[in-house]
């Protein structure tokens, strides 16, 4: 089953959008910007790939647009880890950015905060160690 029609197609233009969300790395730079349009909320990632989704379709519909074609490898890699995260943060879930690792006598310790402050970083420390790695992201 396809959860998501993906298409090659130009950039939508979004003549006087503003964009209800911003998301920017630590250098400023917008790598995610999310739209509230008449037809849909559309996600656009700077790598070259717009969702449009529906939230009134049932299931939830949701296009991929490709408009870099870098993008087309990673297509399924943007949605699973930065789309669909948002897409659920959307629809009321709590989402969280985070990692894990596995310690000793069968507990884990997990490590969530916005992105770029070294979850994953002490994550792989662990790892590094003998620990096992149970997730790193949302």
């Amino acid at each position: 089953m396809q959860l998501i029609n993906i298409a090659a197609a130009p950039k939508r233009e979004l003549p006087d959008a503003r964009a209800s969300r911003t998301l920017r790395l630590d250098n400023e730079e917008i790598w995610g910007e999310t739209f509230r349009l008449d037809d849909c909320t559309l996600i656009r990632l700077a790598a070259g790939v717009d969702f449009e989704i529906d939230f009134n379709a049932r299931p939830v519909s949701v296009r991929a647009r490709v408009w870099r074609e870098s993008a087309t490898a990673l297509i399924e890699h943007y949605f699973r880890n930065q789309a669909s995260p948002m897409i659920r943060g959307e629809m009321g879930a709590l989402v969280l950015h985070g990692a894990g690792v596995a310690l000793p006598n069968d507990t884990a310790i997990g490590f969530f905060g916005v992105s770029g402050r070294g979850k994953s970083t002490l994550a792989a420390a662990f790892a590094l160690r003998g620990y096992s790695l149970l997730a790193d992201d949302h």
